[in-house]
């Protein structure tokens, strides 16, 4: 599998991040301390291990820190020559969406 782009809002802190033109090789994410580094990760995670259904106390810890809007990620991504689009949105007005 081979990642092209990763889109985060409202996920724990981060208001909007997104990470294009990643390289087939490899990739380095690095910054400051609680700069988002985890977070983006697990924003990851989350995209492809977890459901959108459920308001668990783990996952309303995903809800931005300064906003009421629902955490939401993208994830562009290829696998067997083909290429998709994977966009969650969890806790109000969840729902998963894979093109």
């Amino acid at each position: 599998m081979r990642l092209h782009s990763l889109r985060v809002e409202q996920f724990r802190g981060l208001d909007a991040l997104q990470l294009e033109g990643l390289s087939e090789h490899i990739n380095l994410v690095y910054g400051p301390n609680e700069s988002g580094k985890t977070r983006l990760c697990e924003a990851l995670r989350f995209a492809f291990f977890e459901t959108y259904r459920g308001e668990a106390q783990y996952k309303r810890a995903l809800q931005g820190w300064a906003s009421a809007e629902a955490p939401r990620v993208e994830v562009v991504f290829e696998r067997g020559g083909q290429r998709y689009r994977l966009e969650k949105r969890f806790l109000k007005g969840g729902y998963t969406l894979l093109e």
